[in-house]
Order: structure tokens, then sequence, then C-alpha cells
């Protein structure tokens, strides 16, 4: 556990030199004040939120596992991130999870999601 470390701290300890792609998912961070904070030192920060993908193996109480709960996500991160919105970028693997029936924790499209996100921001 001593190797854990809280999100937060990370964030903060980002350079306010250098440019950054942050990207955040819904396991990382529901809330937005060390994100304020790092565009307030470093104005050449990107910030990606990632919403919540599909994920049912037969987890009854696996809290992923069907799409009440994600959507009740989805609408928290839209709330909560609502102040920095344009500063924010969102994006949603859950078509694409759908797409290829995901059944894991760890959606097997990961590497497609990550490339999906650098197609979007690299070069901005």
């Amino acid at each position: 556990m001593e190797d854990l470390v809280p999100t937060s701290k990370c964030i903060d300890a980002i350079s306010s030199r250098g440019h950054y792609l942050i990207i955040l998912n819904h396991y990382y961070h529901l809330t937005p004040f060390h994100i304020i904070r790092l565009f307030k030192r470093n104005p050449n920060v990107q910030v990606v939120l990632q919403g919540p993908h599909i994920a049912w193996n037969g987890w009854k109480d696996h809290y992923v596992a069907g799409d009440m709960l994600a959507t009740a996500i989805l609408d928290l991160q839209q709330e909560i991130f609502h102040d920095v919105k344009d500063k924010v970028m969102f994006i949603s693997p859950w078509d694409m999870t759908v797409a290829t029936e995901n059944l894991d924790y760890h959606p097997s499209t990961n590497d497609n999601i990550f490339d999906m996100i650098c197609g979007f921001m690299c070069g901005r």
C-alpha cells in the first residue's frame, strides 16, 4: 500500500513548465480542484476525462456491469467538471467497448482507446 500515490498528489507534482497530456478516467478522479490548480500553474496542459466502459462477465455486484450506473457516472462527470468543460476534453469509450462485446474489467480495446485519445489531442 505504500506504493499507492493519490492522483491529486501526482497532479500537484506536474511542473509549471512544459507540455503535458493528462488522461483521467472515472476510477482516478472525480474532483476538479487539482485540475483547476494545474491549469492555473501550467497553461500548456491538456486534460482528457475518459468516461466509463462496458464490462460484464457475470459480475452481478460489479458496479459497471450494466448501463444504469455508467449513465449515472457520465452525469456525475459532466456535473463535476462543468466549470472547466471548456478546458477538459471528454472521451467516451462506451460505444467502442459495446461494439467489441467487452467482458472484462479492463477493455480489450485499451490500445484503441489510447490511440483515439492521442489522435484527438496530439498536435493541438
